[in-house]
């Protein structure tokens, strides 16, 4: 059957049943084009999701009966309070005067409804944050214990106060997790870690108890763990950290700058490591590091920027951190790059003695890097020249604090 169409000549004349499938197709094809994200894998919307706040992955099951489930079966949990979203605006962004004190239940109703809702597929990563306060405290470990019996393979544990918290049991024995990071929090020394598959692991401004002298961080148990970072930790004065860590290839020990300062003086936290299988090494800190035995010919690049917090009348102390440090280069002396702040050439230039006694140990240097750091004590820094004999020198400079350049004396 064919329509004629007023006010048209002959040839303008269309079949209907044509142009009805013809515009079916085009819609079809148009609501295809405005929706590819649903053709989508789950795998795909999922990765997608992960890098939204889970509140927010949440929502998306009002968008069609494809996303109604989706977020059940999500893999990655963002339950991190300072960004979670209360009235669209991130906890960390409001303002304190504007802050809804119903806003921490909410949070925590919100996690335990994700909880009982969600399907009971296996987990990617986890970030979770303790509360201060104190009526919800439990959730942390919930959350901890749910995550590891539903295999989680990276687990973020954030703290803003420094709580002191208990990890549940199971977490010491996990078999599914390959990465770790705690942030701020008081532990005492940890029972044996056996986490087989733990690959990375990230611990940052770890607080001991007052009552602990030694923190011995023992990671035998640890058989693939390739990556350590101790960093912007404090509270250490005086107390030794050992790290036992037979396969670990990349070590990064710092302690906070400022914020380790006693009243006297900074005797600093003494490092004793156990790493036979290290390539890369660094290090910042005011107490000396030392090497457990000679066996670290495996280091390739190392880092060291040693506080200068100097005052007279602890001579020896000071004399005892240069030969401990002195012993570490020794004991790294395969390295074939090595960066030092100009704070620990200070420090090393304080015991000239020691140097000229030392034949250079870095037999294979190649690569020598001096990097500023801090406020520089004096206008004069003398390099060793047992450093520079078999290497190439870099040396940054930049005005310090008191408005004049440093000058380095390189010995010819």
């Amino acid at each position: 059957m064919v329509r004629r169409r007023r006010n048209s000549s002959d040839e303008e004349m269309i079949p209907t049943r044509r142009v009805r499938k013809r515009c079916s197709k085009k819609k079809q094809e148009s609501e295809e084009d405005r929706d590819r994200i649903s053709n989508l894998t789950d795998e795909l919307i999922h990765k997608i999701m992960s890098f939204m706040n889970t509140k927010y992955a949440v929502q998306t099951c009002v968008l069609s009966e494809r996303w109604e489930c989706l977020w059940k079966s999500l893999p990655y949990l963002d339950f991190n309070h300072a960004t979670f979203p209360f009235k669209g605006i991130p906890w960390k962004d409001q303002d304190p005067r504007d802050k809804d004190p119903k806003a921490i239940p909410s949070f925590i109703s919100f996690i335990t409804q994700v909880l009982c809702r969600r399907h009971h597929t296996n987990l990617v990563e986890v970030c979770a944050q303790s509360l201060s306060e104190k009526p919800y405290a439990f959730i942390l470990q919930g959350l901890i214990t749910y995550a590891l019996d539903h295999n989680v393979k990276q687990l973020s544990i954030l703290s803003d106060h420094g709580s002191d918290s208990v990890l549940p049991e199971s977490f010491y024995t996990c078999r599914s997790l390959e990465v770790l990071y705690l942030n701020r929090h008081v532990i005492k020394s940890p029972k044996f870690l056996a986490l087989p598959a733990l690959k990375s692991l990230h611990i940052h401004d770890i607080r001991m108890r007052k009552l602990e002298s030694i923190f011995n961080l023992n990671l035998s148990g640890c058989p693939n763990l390739e990556s350590l970072k101790l960093t912007e930790s404090c509270d250490w004065e005086r107390k030794t950290l050992f790290v036992n860590a037979p396969k670990l290839k990349s070590l990064e020990i710092s302690f906070d700058r400022y914020r380790m300062e006693t009243n006297d003086v900074n005797y600093g936290c003494k490092v004793v490591i156990d790493t036979p299988g290290l390539i890369t090494l660094k290090y910042s800190g005011y107490g000396p590091i030392e090497c457990s035995s000679d066996d670290h010919a495996s280091v390739d690049n190392a880092f060291f920027d040693i506080y200068n917090s100097y005052k007279s009348g602890y001579d020896d102390m000071y004399r005892e951190h240069v030969l401990l440090l002195i012993n570490a280069f020794k004991a790294i002396c395969h390295a074939k790059y090595l960066t030092l702040s100009l704070d620990t050439v200070e420090v090393l230039a304080m015991f000239p003695s020691l140097l000229d006694d030392s034949q250079s140990p870095f037999a294979n240097l190649k690569y020598l890097k001096i990097k500023p750091s801090g406020l520089l004590r004096s206008e004069k820094v003398q390099i060793p020249a047992w450093w520079i004999i078999q290497s190439d020198v870099v040396l940054t400079r930049r005005q310090n604090f008191a408005g004049h350049r440093s000058r380095w004396i390189v010995p010819q």
